[in-house]
């Protein structure tokens, strides 16, 4: 082990040396922050309020899934028990999705963490990764998951 703290720099005490990275939790704490937004990186919607990360967070997804062949409707208003509704009609089952969209963050780890949502109110999950990754729950991209 080194010697030095691994975020400061201050020399470590002698007796704990062996088994210290750090010489005190915040320097602990700095270090597991800066390795969360290494993996979260800050967009430039960072700027603005909550209400407008999601809008735009949901237009990335709408434009994802018409991009993907599915024709998307979005609701009208905030506070809609789903914010769009999506069919594909090449797989002729004339059946509509409901989709709920949410913002997630990576862990130090590298799972995905986003809010809990009511599974009544939704078919299909769209998570926006900080880096404008959107994961699907399940996978739209096979048809087996949508029928």
């Amino acid at each position: 082990m080194s010697e030095k703290c691994a975020w400061c720099d201050t020399l470590l005490p002698a007796v704990r040396r062996s088994s210290m990275r750090f010489c005190d939790k915040h320097c602990a704490a700095a270090h597991q922050q800066q390795k969360w937004r290494t993996r979260n990186p800050k967009s430039a919607l960072g700027a603005l309020l909550a209400g407008g990360v999601a809008e735009v967070n949901e237009m990335r997804v709408a434009i994802d899934l018409l991009q993907r062949g599915f024709e998307v409707y979005r609701a009208a208003f905030q506070g809609m028990p789903c914010d769009m509704l999506v069919r594909r009609t090449e797989w002729d089952h004339n059946q509509v999705w409901r989709v709920e969209v949410t913002t997630g963050n990576r862990t130090v780890a590298g799972s995905i963490v986003h809010p809990d949502r009511s599974k009544a109110q939704f078919d299909v999950l769209a998570v926006v990764l900080a880096d404008g990754e959107i994961m699907y729950k399940p996978d739209i991209g096979e048809e087996q998951v949508l029928q």
